[in-house]
């Protein structure tokens, strides 16, 4: 025997009225999330107060969009940090690089006419050794970082004389270069700081790097400690900051005029790498006339 349902046109009515009243609503709702997902759109709210099942159900994809807004987050937040990273990372090359290149083409200019004392080719390959050393430590940390808020902080005890010779080192191969000229005035008292040299060197790096593309003719670099804290000025005869740069120098990736480059790499990355080391980075214009000086500072106690 097969059994029949005849639905009447009354149940087809009951059926109907249900769907209008608690079905339509929640189903509208759910067809327009899944729409916007779809689209990779999670910028919305799934909303439905009801305590049946719909309403659960509602509540259930609000979840599922919420974990999913999460994840895209994070995930958006990891592509913007390895881009960071990154950028940093090509940015602090130069510097290094133009001094292996300095010191590169003094040798090969002097070396073959022999007029280069065995003194001065001692100290320049032991200049060159320590950038190729400076560069394989950098490189090796970076490898392992996944934001540059995760670089090393490692201070330790080091002569005031010594860091300005690393300096100098640097600024005669720079100068060597010849993209413009580079000025060192150590104002620094003769003590031990209590200094991560890798870091400040960066640090120095991307100072430097910043002046060098915007100066007309000559940067200066001045060091000089007041109680605890190490003071870096960097300054050149460029143009200056504009008044939207003296805003947002420092924010990532901002960049002015034609430039290819961007101020907010080296500034950002600069004040990151301060603040680690008890300190912080500033900028201003010249007050004798155009340039810029930033100037960053280091606090060199132990007790940081």
């Amino acid at each position: 025997m097969v059994s029949v349902c005849v639905y009447s046109d009354h149940d087809a009515g009951v059926c109907f009225l249900f769907y209008r009243k608690r079905l339509k609503k929640p189903f509208t709702i759910l067809e327009g999330a899944v729409d916007r997902i779809g689209r990779k759109d999670l910028d919305f709210t799934v909303s439905y107060a009801s305590e049946d099942e719909m309403g659960r159900l509602c509540a259930s994809f609000e979840e599922m969009r919420k974990s999913l807004e999460e994840n895209q987050k994070e995930m958006w937040k990891l592509v913007e940090d390895q881009k960071q990273l990154n950028a940093a990372f090509a940015h602090d090359l130069r510097t290094p690089l133009t001094v292996i290149r300095g010191y590169s083409d003094f040798l090969v200019r002097y070396l073959p006419k022999g007029t280069i004392s065995q003194e001065k080719l001692k100290d320049t390959l032991g200049l060159l050794a320590e950038q190729c050393g400076r560069l394989e430590r950098f490189s090796g940390t970076m490898k392992s970082l996944r934001s540059v808020e995760e670089i090393p902080f490692h201070p330790v005890r080091k002569k005031s004389s010594e860091i300005a010779a690393r300096i100098l080192g640097m600024v005669d191969a720079l100068n060597m270069a010849k993209e413009v000229r580079i000025c060192y005035r150590n104002q620094m008292k003769d003590q031990k700081l209590y200094l991560d040299e890798d870091l400040f060197l960066e640090v120095l790096d991307n100072l430097l790097s910043n002046a060098n593309r915007y100066a007309e003719s000559h940067v200066e670099i001045l060091t000089e400690t007041e109680g605890d804290i190490l003071y870096l000025f960097v300054s050149d005869d460029g143009p200056g900051f504009s008044e939207d740069a003296l805003l947002n120098a420092s924010h990532l990736y901002f960049s002015e005029g034609t430039k290819e480059e961007h101020f907010g790499i080296g500034l950002n990355l600069s004040a990151i790498l301060c603040r680690k080391h008890g300190g912080d980075v500033s900028y201003t214009n010249c007050i004798s006339g155009n340039g810029a000086v930033v100037s960053a500072s280091f606090r060199i106690r132990k007790e940081i």
